[in-house]
């Protein structure tokens, strides 16, 4: 941690495993983190930034611990590469921007070799230009919250054991998804809740085992600026619709069962 009056830089460039083994800015935040050696990086504590913005292109291994990331300033964390657990279904992450602007921007899976337990975005998450094809992916074995809310002109993929709780609008900035295949997939065991409005490119797709999905306000499927997705909108499970509107701008259909 630096001093309080000094701004301090913090750069990893090791190309094998890098490893931070306690709090990272726990008394003084450090204004930025950049890891960029190409290899792993495991966390065993927290890490907070001033808003120098944190900047992780290794892979993340959260190590022993749950793990809380946040930025204080008005840049964010970007999330290069992947993201898992030392173990399935053990370590929760809370990714946490305060800062008016500040963005969690995410461009690769969490949770695809050692699925995390919890997942928390606190602030407002962005799918980033990196995103595979197939889009980002995110497994977890116990809940997952979206508490602001999620931009992207890319795919969602969702295998979440436990609830799924987007409490901020989906797509309102950019919709969500690049108009080609499922703009969202649900693929969870629990339950799946939309708490404010949606706006896709394409079509969602929920898989008939998966939790019941519950949309809260209104549902535009199929929504870009380019013209309309090309995928059909099919739900094989339980649907809630809290008395809103769903419009339809694909030239596709909407299938429920």
């Amino acid at each position: 941690a630096g001093p309080p009056a000094t701004p301090s830089n913090l750069t990893v460039t090791a190309s094998g495993l890098t490893q931070f083994n306690a709090n990272v800015g726990a008394s003084h935040p450090i204004d930025k983190l950049t890891v960029d050696g190409g290899g792993t990086t495991e966390f065993y504590g927290n890490v907070t930034t001033s808003g120098g913005t944190m900047d992780l292109y290794d892979a993340i291994v959260l190590k022993n611990n749950d793990v809380t990331l946040k930025d204080e300033g008005g840049t964010g964390i970007r999330f290069y590469n992947t993201v898992d657990g030392d173990a399935p279904n053990t370590r929760s992450l809370t990714v946490e921007t305060t800062g008016v602007g500040a963005e969690i921007t995410v461009h690769q899976a969490f949770g695809s070799t050692n699925p995390l337990n919890n997942i928390t975005f606190n602030g407002p998450v962005g799918l980033g230009s990196a995103a595979p094809a197939a889009g980002v992916s995110i497994t977890a074995g116990g809940a997952l919250v979206f508490e602001s809310t999620v931009n992207g002109a890319h795919d969602l993929v969702l295998n979440i054991a436990g609830a799924t709780a987007f409490n901020g609008a989906v797509g309102a900035t950019i919709a969500l998804g690049d108009g080609l295949g499922n703009a969202i997939v649900i693929d969870s065991a629990g339950a799946t809740e939309f708490k404010g409005t949606v706006r896709t490119g394409s079509g969602i797709l929920q898989y008939g085992d998966s939790g019941t999905v519950t949309f809260d306000d209104d549902v535009t499927l199929g929504d870009l600026s380019s013209g309309w997705g090309d995928t059909a909108a099919k739900f094989f499970g339980d649907v809630t619709l809290d008395g809103l509107a769903v419009t339809m701008t694909m030239r596709r259909l909407l299938a429920i069962g």
